[in-house]
């Protein structure tokens, strides 16, 4: 949950945590807090759900993404095959079922903002970012390939000796 979204719900300090969510790309983030059993309502139903604070920018177009402890306590059961989604409380019960293609309308003499891009272009910009990031990730290695050899003259690692190396093996107090 962005931190502007919590400021406007509570006024309270959310709970320190140490986690840090790892993104898409294989970075992390760090968390602000968390906020405890705040109470979501889904379809009539009220759950008690765990958000991650963040510092990130409000957008009110993405919807929160809730995970799978909110799954469980919502005793979920997801069909692929069928395409549906149950959520249980208590003696209660609903569905959300996918929507078809085939069923869904497009409303005439409403223009579409996006312009059409061809699905070859999409991919060529995918592979060129993927060889941009390997390219980079390949020169770092030699960087450190040559500090490695330079700095171990040839030799492994866990086989150099330490000049100077304490060879004392009493109990630290």
């Amino acid at each position: 949950m962005p931190l502007s979204t919590y400021k406007k719900l509570t006024n309270k300090r959310p709970t320190e945590t140490d986690i840090r969510p790892s993104l898409a790309s294989h970075s992390y983030i760090y968390s602000l807090g968390i906020a405890e059993d705040a109470l979501v309502d889904v379809a009539g139903f009220v759950y008690p759900v765990d958000f991650i604070i963040l510092d990130i920018k409000e957008d009110e177009k993405r919807p929160f993404i809730l995970g799978t402890p909110f799954l469980t306590t919502a005793k979920t059961v997801i069909k692929f095959d069928k395409g549906t989604i149950t959520l249980r409380s208590r003696k209660g019960k609903i569905r959300f079922h996918r929507i078809l293609k085939s069923l869904c309308k497009i409303e005439r003499g409403i223009k579409n903002d996006i312009e059409p891009v061809a699905p070859t272009m999409t991919v060529n910009k995918l592979v060129l970012k993927w060889k941009e990031r390997i390219q980079l990730h390949q020169e770092k290695e030699t960087k450190f390939d040559k500090f490695r050899s330079k700095t171990f003259k040839n030799k492994h690692p866990a086989l150099v000796k330490v000049e100077n190396e304490v060879n004392d093996k009493r109990e630290v107090t």
